[in-house]
């Protein structure tokens, strides 16, 4: 009657050393997948910024020119004087609204980046742990099955 105790601790420690072991497997696996899309939208981030940013670029030259237009159709020459410094400060203002932008995707970009890592060793530390958790499985039904067979 103990030999068959302790073969089911000995079976049922093993099922959860195997349990153990998947749920660890997939909790890391899921980290994993969870860094590749941080990276991923790192990338995705930073490529629709160049997208916006030559947009924005785009819209800042026709501005300037419909000022240019408008100050021309007002008989001001566009080529010297203070419309020149509009025009130029109209440029201005877009290129630091376009540098401010690239700054943001930047940090936002490097704080994906900084959470793909972590996730990474979330993953590590995850697989790590559940050999710790999978010995101690072992052990305790080693004394189980033994103390079973005494």
């Amino acid at each position: 009657m103990a030999e068959g105790a302790a073969v089911a601790a000995i079976g049922g420690t093993l099922l959860d050393m195997k349990g153990q072991k998947d749920a660890a497997r997939s909790e890391a696996a899921a980290a994993r997948r969870n860094a590749d899309q941080k990276r991923k939208e790192a990338l995705e981030l930073l490529d629709r910024f160049n997208i916006n940013a030559a947009a924005m670029k785009g819209e800042g030259e026709i501005e300037v020119s419909n000022q240019m237009l408008s100050a021309a159709a007002r008989g001001v020459d566009v080529g010297s004087g203070s419309a020149l410094d509009t025009f130029e400060q109209t440029r201005a203002l877009v290129a630091d609204e376009i540098a401010l932008r690239k700054r943001e995707a930047l940090f936002q970009a490097q704080q994906l980046r900084r959470s793909a890592v972590s996730d990474e060793i979330y993953a590590r530390d995850v697989r790590k742990a559940s050999k710790y958790r999978r010995f101690g499985t072992f052990l305790r039904g080693a004394g189980t099955a033994g103390g079973l067979l005494l």
